[in-house]
């Protein structure tokens, strides 16, 4: 019997398919398969996803001056550990937004100012920030027409009351927005304001050693007609506001309110307004648990009405 080893397979796949298997390796390893063979020697200036890390400081802009490709799906950027980028400037950011990049992730353990450049791109559909990048205040321009998806975990506003108003009205077409708020350097009043967002999901926590920087400033605020989704995990805000929330099919609401409140009485009733709101959901988590017993007792007679008026409904 004759055992024969057939060729290289791997290598006879159509370039299409091989760039799509090195865009889920680090930026790195997809530049180093190309000593595999002469097959593979530029493969890696046509990978659309580009997924640099900390150690990769000196290698990114000569990167991107060889990349090849007209356009880039996926930028993606961790720079964790304390680590500062020295080369997050204008230049390579201007060299992704020129590709009509589509998605972008970055993600940074120490305050790094980002370009003013990234919220004026065209092209961005996913924006993802993921601790203490400096999001710029009122005197950025902000214009991103194509932006569906935006996370922002932790990051620091310049201008506390009114960076993020500013910076949602930038985007009108957003459908999905994440903030998470966990430190005192982030913690703002949240207010959410757009006509066109469909998911919503808002961490308003902390760690246990921002309660020495609790300050009774903070508030949520949202007015998002065209909701469909919301999760709200609220543990440290003086008040909740809503408005109407005809299109909502499903919520997850947590509330906590063990720390004293500057005022109590308006506390509950704001609450108590915006479990109101939640009368057209189909889908229902509400938690309040962690809430004290003068607002349980204050609940105790709603719920009971609410899900009252859900078995008539059903």
């Amino acid at each position: 019997m004759v055992i024969t080893i057939d060729n290289d397979r791997l290598s006879e796949l159509p370039d299409s398919l091989l760039t799509h298997i090195l865009s889920f390796l680090p930026t790195k390893l997809s530049v180093r398969s190309s000593i595999l063979a002469r097959r593979w020697r530029f493969l890696w200036t046509q990978v659309p996803t580009l997924d640099f890390d900390k150690e990769d400081e000196d290698f990114i802009p000569s990167f991107i001056s060889l990349h090849k490709l007209p356009t880039i799906n996926t930028f993606r950027l961790t720079a964790k550990e304390n680590y500062n980028f020295r080369y997050f400037n204008d230049a390579w950011i201007k060299a992704v937004i020129d590709r009509k990049v589509k998605n972008i992730d970055l993600s940074a353990f120490k305050a790094i100012l980002l370009p003013a450049l990234l919220f004026t791109c065209k092209t961005l559909v996913d924006f993802r920030l993921d601790f203490y990048f400096v999001v710029p205040g009122t005197g950025c321009n902000v214009c991103l027409p194509c932006l569906k998806i935006l996370h922002i975990n932790s990051v620091i506003y310049k201008d506390v009351d009114e960076t993020l108003v500013h910076l949602l009205s930038g985007c009108p077409v957003l459908e999905e927005l994440v903030i998470g708020l966990v430190t005192h350097h982030n913690l703002v009043p949240c207010n959410i304001s757009s006509a066109t967002l469909k998911r919503l999901t808002v961490h308003f926590t902390f760690f246990s050693h921002v309660t020495l920087f609790y300050k009774h400033h903070y508030k949520v605020e949202i007015n998002t007609p065209a909701l469909e989704y919301l999760r709200l995990v609220d543990c440290l805000s003086e008040h909740i506001k809503c408005g109407a929330l005809a299109s909502l099919t499903e919520a997850d609401v947590y509330l906590h309110n063990t720390y004293k409140k500057q005022d109590d009485s308006r506390y509950s009733q704001s609450v108590l307004e915006f479990v109101d709101r939640l009368s057209n959901v189909k889908y229902l988590k509400l938690d309040l648990s962690y809430c004290t017993e003068v607002y349980t007792c204050a609940f105790r007679s709603f719920v009971s009405s609410f899900f009252s008026f859900f078995s008539n409904y059903n």
